[in-house]
């Protein structure tokens, strides 16, 4: 009786343990499903890649190589990236891999693998070494692909392709008073080139940096010779400044709160550029007027391209404001919030008339917002 009594205490536990660790999920869905096109399957279609180590048997994972891409089609029915990882002491991974959607809705890849690969000529192009190995995939039930890149003393180094479907985003917004946020910013591109050290302390309306491969400006507001190139959503910034241009921007925190999307307005210039792989430069700034003079844009807002001397002794802010439109060429759209009721005593000397604008715009609380026609539209300043 006794060891009954112990064998129903056993099972009991077991019961007890097992429900603990056991999770019951149901789930219904309603209605008809519609068939993807081939056009939205090229839309939601994206592939991740990550790097892990393994025993030499592919039973046991020994580590995760801290690399994680993901790639996406954005409606193009293909895209092809050069992916180069080096994971501490082991060979090179070299990876030049093709994907396409084909107009019946087969998902093929091309897969190559190099013993090298390194920046080309003027940066533009890889150059690639021996070719390793070579496979022509058609992927099936949406399935990954585990491709053994690397055996080195027992331990094999894996890289695995996961194609997914992601859900349809939301309508992307114009949010032009977040400021473009971050931590650990890693940028990178479609030509496996890393663009940065990781950076940290980003917290600016508009922000540029001034790397080894050129100079990328974003903003999620539109600035004078800027355009849309991307968006933003979670913790990656998707941006396409020019063609066959893809850069990547990852980041350890979010840049915009919860399930937010917005459009990424930016510029990009090839020649502004350090003289150094390692070296960047980074240009932050929640004032437009400074933004555009730190990278040399002033000009394209019309007004006298010369520097100028101005002085504003006991006068209204307004009343400044419209003496230095008429005294530099321009003029100011000043909205019913701006008056006389700050006095300000100024008095500058060689200076671009941008800098005298935003001393005013300091000294009377105000902003100032460049409409497309380069009009300087001024208000009273928000609370962000």
């Amino acid at each position: 009786m006794k060891a009954f009594f112990l064998v129903l205490i056993f099972l009991m536990s077991s019961v007890s343990t097992y429900a603990e660790s056991t999770s019951n999920d149901f789930g219904q869905i309603s209605g008809q499903t519609k068939p993807m096109t081939v056009q939205e399957l090229q839309m939601q279609l994206q592939v991740d890649g990550d790097v892990y180590g393994v025993d030499s048997q592919g039973n046991h994972v020994l580590f995760r190589g801290g690399e994680h891409r993901q790639w996406r089609f954005n409606g193009s029915p293909h895209f092809q990236s050069n992916w180069s990882v080096k994971v501490s002491d082991f060979p090179q991974i070299a990876i030049v891999h093709k994907w396409v959607v084909s107009p019946d809705g087969q998902i093929k890849t091309n897969i190559r693998q190099y013993d090298s690969m390194t920046p080309g000529r003027d940066d533009k192009e890889v150059k690639l070494g021996k070719l390793i190995r070579e496979e022509d995939k058609v992927i099936k039930d949406l399935a990954p692909i585990t491709w053994n890149a690397v055996n080195k003393d027992g331990t094999q180094l894996v890289v695995r392709f996961v194609p997914s479907i992601r859900e349809k985003e939301d309508p992307e917004h114009d949010i032009s008073d977040f400021p473009i946020t971050g931590s650990h910013i890693v940028i990178f591109d479609n030509q496996g080139r890393t663009w940065t050290e990781p950076i940290d302390n980003i917290g600016s309306k508009y922000v540029a940096f001034t790397t080894f491969r050129g100079q990328i400006a974003v903003s999620y507001y539109q600035f004078p010779g800027s355009k849309k190139i991307g968006t933003a959503k979670g913790n990656v910034m998707e941006l396409e400044p020019e063609k066959n241009l893809k850069i990547r921007f990852s980041s350890g925190t979010p840049f915009l709160p919860g399930e937010m999307s917005a459009n990424v307005y930016g510029r990009y210039d090839s020649a502004k550029k350090t003289s150094r792989l390692s070296s960047t430069h980074i240009m932050t700034s929640n004032k437009e007027l400074r933004f555009l003079e730190a990278l040399g844009l002033a000009g394209t807002l019309g007004g006298t391209s010369e520097k100028i001397s101005f002085k504003a002794y006991h006068m209204g802010v307004k009343d400044a404001l419209v003496s230095l439109g008429r005294h530099v060429g321009k003029k100011f759209d000043l909205s019913n919030e701006v008056t006389n009721d700050d006095i300000v005593q100024m008095d500058v000397k060689d200076v671009e008339w941008t800098e005298a604008l935003q001393f005013l715009l300091d000294e009377g609380h105000l902003e100032s917002k460049i409409k497309k026609d380069g009009t300087v539209a001024i208000s009273r300043k928000s609370t962000f």
